[in-house]
């Protein structure tokens, strides 16, 4: 029953950062545009961002996305997840994609 599953924090290019490697795996399809967005959002805002890596895909009909972990990089990758997201749930449920 699970739609959207975010994880955050993990995303960096530290030595904790382990995230993207541990789920990339287990997703089943990619949204590079998503994940496209995630970074260009945070590269006009931030010149660091560039240095993050983002992950989105599905899992069987979950969407699923990592998102950085401080609160500032979260609060700007939900400013461009939750506008989108939403219709794209539809269209995993078999859907028709609409505007």
């Amino acid at each position: 029953g699970v739609e959207l599953l975010i994880t955050s924090g993990g995303t960096g290019l530290g030595p904790r950062d382990h995230t993207v490697a541990a789920l990339g795996p287990l997703l089943e399809g990619r949204l590079p545009g998503v994940e496209q967005a995630l970074h260009a959002y945070g590269r006009g805002r931030v010149r660091t961002a560039m240095l993050g890596r983002h992950l989105a895909g599905t899992i069987d009909k979950a969407i699923v996305v990592s998102i950085p972990g401080s609160p500032a990089a979260a609060a700007d990758a939900l400013q461009v997840l939750v506008p989108t997201l939403f219709h794209a749930f539809d269209i995993l449920k078999g859907g028709g994609h609409g505007d």
